[in-house]
């Protein structure tokens, strides 16, 4: 059965099929605080990270996890030699739990 999440933005239903959520989003903060700038995008968030192997690997895990049980996201990944960025896009009125989990600009 699928979890619904209601925004207290505007109340709509977004639909997620996953059950461990919660347990998702710990994994989700623990990579957030290794971002070392975040900005906002049309439709999203971008959010670089350093250039590690193992830690593009590990967002990229944790971005089809989330894209597979949350379809109403996208998620672009981006390799350089200086960075990991990460761009996070969702329909416009799902924009502020975009927000909300992926954290606000600094």
């Amino acid at each position: 059965m699928p979890l619904t999440l209601v925004t207290a933005y505007d109340r709509k239903r977004v639909a997620c099929r996953c059950e461990r959520q919660p347990a998702r989003m710990g994994e989700w903060n623990g990579l957030l605080a290794l971002a070392v700038d975040r900005s906002p995008v049309p439709g999203g968030l971008w959010l670089r990270f350093p250039a590690d192997p193992e830690l593009a690997g590990r967002l990229g895990d944790l971005a089809v996890r989330e894209q597979a049980c949350c379809s109403f996201f996208t998620f672009t990944l981006h390799l350089t030699p200086d960075a990991v960025t990460l761009d996070v896009q969702a329909p416009e009125d799902v924009l502020p739990l975009v927000s909300e989990m992926f954290g606000i600009p600094a």
